[in-house]
């Protein structure tokens, strides 16, 4: 029974690890958007600040 127990632990495990992953991945994924829109709305807010001068 107990390497029964053990086998089901090690699998959840296993899928935890690969769920863990691609969650971070996509978190990495995330933060860059947030980065690059970042980017671009401080270059059109310093545009449209030049053009209304």
């Amino acid at each position: 029974m107990s390497a029964l127990t053990a086998a089901h632990f090690a699998a959840h495990a296993a899928m935890y690890q690969s769920v863990s992953a691609r969650a971070a991945a996509i978190h990495d994924q995330f933060v860059a958007t947030l980065a690059s829109s970042a980017s671009s709305y401080a270059a059109t807010e310093v545009a449209n600040a030049a053009a209304a001068s």
